[in-house]
């Protein structure tokens, strides 16, 4: 089974712990796909701002991170994708958000350790890249509408 792990941080107001919307849709709709649940399981929901090293730790047995950007937290997010990055390269690593500047034609020279970036509302494209992931016959990733791959620093 793999395993895939969503992070999405926020700050602690006070006693008030702000849970991730965003990615508590991602995570409920693998679980809803009955062939999907059958293959991923949630390794790591991330949304509390911790110590970057203690946090790439929780990270590092998942195969996928999604990461979703805002930006309160888009700064700590590069960081700990990139520090994850560097102590499992096979992670793959997909972004999205509002925050990620996907317009931008050298966002993954700028950013090596993203591998993908979703456009706009993610839960399809999540679950379509688990898809492939899983079983890359059944979906090439170039035929995922509304995502950008790292293709060695190229945008695909």
């Amino acid at each position: 089974m793999h395993k895939y792990s969503l992070v999405q941080v926020n700050f602690q107001y006070g006693d008030n712990v702000f849970l991730p919307y965003s990615v508590g849709l991602l995570a409920a709709g693998i679980k809803r796909d009955a062939n999907l649940n059958s293959k991923f399981q949630l390794d790591q929901l991330v949304y509390l701002r911790d110590d970057l090293q203690k946090t790439v730790e929780l990270l590092k047995n998942s195969d996928i991170v999604g990461f979703s950007c805002y930006i309160w937290n888009w700064e700590y997010t590069l960081e700990l994708a990139r520090r994850l990055k560097l102590l499992n390269p096979k992670v793959l690593t997909v972004f999205g958000g509002p925050q990620v500047p996907h317009s931008k034609v050298d966002i993954f020279k700028t950013f090596p350790f993203i591998d993908l970036i979703v456009i706009g509302e993610g839960e399809f494209a999540f679950s379509e890249i688990l898809t492939h992931f899983s079983d890359s016959s059944k979906l090439p990733l170039q035929a995922i509408k509304g995502i950008l791959i790292n293709n060695n620093g190229e945008r695909i």
